[in-house]
Parts: structure tokens; sequence; C-alpha cells
């Protein structure tokens, strides 16, 4: 499935007029080898000796080389420039990383927050036990505050959170599906405040 809608999109950007020839063959290449990997009839497939199974080789081209910190490497084969054009539009729209894990994803994320040069603003939740009839005396106790601040949920964010103007955000909730606040929507941060954060769209059918 995944590599359906990758020849789809690399064919749509085939016919895309405004690409050189060397793009177009470069793109061409590119379709034809995800392709064959998907279908099993890549040439570059080897026989892995110790567990039986088959290795693809990956090409050069693809590959990120560093003897250094490999994260780090990532992030600046990605977004090197982020420095400079935090607030382009265009430049952060066309840039992402997909991690495997939230981990990854929130050491990625204070990596490339530490990037963009403006000042931060820190952000912390209010945690606290839900008012019930049938509570018990010893709740606050057993869930105390420091506890309730350490819980990490997937599709929540953690307790405290820094942002930076200019620095880009997802959303995680269906706010306003009708002005494009929906999950999945990428923005730019605008203004910070105690209270407030501001952010325009630069994804979806409501870029800007």
């Amino acid at each position: 499935k995944y590599i359906r809608i990758l020849k789809l999109h690399v064919n749509m950007r085939l016919s895309n007029p405004d690409l050189l020839p060397s793009q177009q063959k470069e793109l061409q290449e590119f379709s034809q080898w995800v392709l064959s990997v998907g279908d099993g009839t890549t040439c570059e497939k080897r026989s892995n000796s110790t567990t039986g199974e088959d290795k693809i080789k990956i090409p050069n081209d693809l590959l990120i080389n560093t003897c250094g910190d490999k994260m780090s490497a990532i992030i600046h084969a990605v977004s090197g420039d982020i420095e400079t054009k935090f607030c382009n539009q265009q430049y952060l729209e066309s840039r992402a990383i997909v991690c495997p894990n939230n981990e990854t994803v929130d050491d990625i994320n204070l990596l490339v927050l530490k990037m963009v040069p403006t000042e931060s603003f820190e952000f912390l939740s209010y945690d606290s036990i839900s008012k019930v009839n049938d509570k018990l005396g010893d709740f606050d106790e057993l869930y105390n505050v420091e506890y309730l601040n350490a819980i990490t949920i997937s599709n929540f964010p953690h307790h405290r959170l820094v942002l930076k103007v200019g620095c880009p955000v997802m959303l995680l909730r269906n706010i306003d599906q009708t002005i494009g606040l929906c999950n999945g929507t990428r923005l730019i941060i605008t203004r910070l405040a105690s209270r407030i954060v501001e952010a325009t769209i630069m994804t979806g059918s409501h870029i800007g």
C-alpha cells in the first residue's frame, strides 16, 4: 500500500512541467527501484548467511553516512538551514522526519528546537485527581502531583511543553475541521504568551 502511494506521488511529480529532464530521470529511476523492492525483484537483493534472510542494498544517494552522532546527522541533512529559514513556510512544509517511536520523536524535537534562534516559552500542564464521590481518602498520597506530571500518554503532550516562535508544530486533536484545524495539521508558531499559542497553518486546504 505504501509503495503504491509513493508511486502515485512520484508519477504526479514526473508530470510536473517545471522539472528538469535530469530531475525527471532521477525520479523515474527512484520510482522503479521502489517498485522492484516492493515486488521482490530488485537485483540488489542479497542473502544474509547468518539469518537466511534477504537484505536489500540501499543506493548511496539515499543514505546519510556519518561517523558521529547519527541523529544530529539526520537533522542537519533534513533541516540544516533552520537557523536562518525557521520562518520560511515553504522551507518548513517540505521537510519532515518520520520516527518509529515517540521517544525518538521527543529527542529530535528537542534538538531541532535548540536550533531555532528565538526565545523559548515553557508551558506546564495542571494535573489533579478527578473529584468523584467514591474517591478514597489516600488518593492524594497515592497519586501525587509529581507522579501525575511524569505520566506520558500517546497522542498527548508531556507535562512540560517548550515552544519557540518560528518552530513547526502538529495538532493532535480535531479542533475545527471547517477551518482546517484537525488531527495532523502542521502549523508554524507566530506568537506566544502566558496562556495563548498563536500559529499559522502551513499544510492542507487552509494554508496561511
